[in-house]
């Protein structure tokens, strides 16, 4: 066979006949293309077989295969080999797993930045003894090590073959004291995790904006975290509160996400202040459920009495 030029692909593509065609910049700079044959080969620098989809524009090739006798620079190949693509390992750390994309976040040791791996259906995930893991099973913070093919210019993974756990995750398991809970009222979350480690903890409420609460953990591992319930958290078209607990020792984080129901009190009174003047104003707010009547009848220390009736409008009123 003559030999082919090297190449720089500039895109992919068919010819009259639908043979998948690769447009390529020659090294002359001439413009070129090399028609793949039925069933051609494509290779990696170190011969892992290869998609179509995996050549990127930019990528630098080598093919085999015989000139084109009616069209200058036009090669008829039967092997493709991408300079640029090759197999790589790469250790890192576990920072999110989308298990239903397929995907998982890596932190990689050298410090480099994030980088999204996609798996496929040969891709393997298996754990510290070796053992099977489904893609959900792998824990955020966990060490790892990822084989895979990988574009050497472009600096991105192309196909994930093995993921091996090699380092344990930070552990963190958190517990909720009370399923449900009213408004004003404190939940409590049992956390567990490694010792020292600082935590934080944003709740989502139905019905209030987000709150943010820190702490640390003693050696001992075990924190009790307080959550104060907001007055106007309820909400009648969603009972959920969404508790998302961060565990953080160096520069290992591990997350995890807890839930409890936030319901309404038939009927609940919170004063503004718990002492008042003679001339000074209180502010009494009802919580129960809107469209119903509430009376509400003070009676002062002289026994002088002040009532009024009104109609719940809101939650919070």
């Amino acid at each position: 066979m003559d030999r082919i030029p090297s190449a720089t692909l500039v895109s992919t593509g068919s010819d009259s006949a639908g043979a998948v065609t690769l447009n390529v910049t020659l090294a002359g700079a001439e413009s070129g293309a090399f028609i793949l044959s039925r069933g051609p080969r494509i290779v990696s620098r170190d011969n892992l077989p290869l998609t179509l989809a995996q050549l990127t524009g930019g990528d630098h090739l080598v093919a085999v295969g015989q000139p084109d006798i009616e069209n200058a620079c036009v090669y008829r190949v039967t092997q493709v080999r991408d300079l640029d693509v090759g197999r790589q390992v790469l250790q890192g750390t576990v920072v999110s797993v989308d298990a239903g994309g397929g995907t998982v976040t890596l932190a990689p040791i050298s410090g480099a930045s994030s980088i999204v791996l996609s798996l496929g259906k040969t891709s393997s995930v298996r754990g510290l003894t070796g053992e099977v893991l489904s893609l959900a099973a792998l824990p955020q913070s966990a060490g790892v090590t990822v084989t895979g093919t990988f574009n050497t210019r472009t600096s991105t993974f192309l196909g994930v073959r093995s993921i091996q756990e090699t380092r344990l995750a930070i552990p963190l398991d958190v517990t909720v004291s009370r399923p449900t809970v009213q408004p004003s009222a404190i939940e409590s979350l049992v956390v567990q995790t490694a010792p020292n480690a600082t935590i934080s903890v944003v709740t989502s409420f139905p019905g209030a904006p987000s709150t943010t609460t820190k702490a640390s953990v003693d050696v001992g591992g075990v924190e009790s975290v307080t959550v104060p319930v907001p007055l106007d958290a309820y909400a009648s078209d969603s009972q959920t509160a969404t508790a998302s607990v961060q565990a953080t020792v160096g520069s290992l984080t591990r997350s995890v996400d807890v839930t409890f129901r936030v319901t309404v009190p038939r009927l609940a009174l919170y004063l503004s202040s718990n002492r008042i003047h003679t001339g000074e104003s209180q502010r009494v707010t009802t919580v129960s459920h809107p469209g119903r009547h509430v009376r509400i009848t003070v009676v002062f220390p002289n026994r002088a009495t002040l009532g009024e009736t009104r109609k719940q409008t809101s939650t919070v009123w």
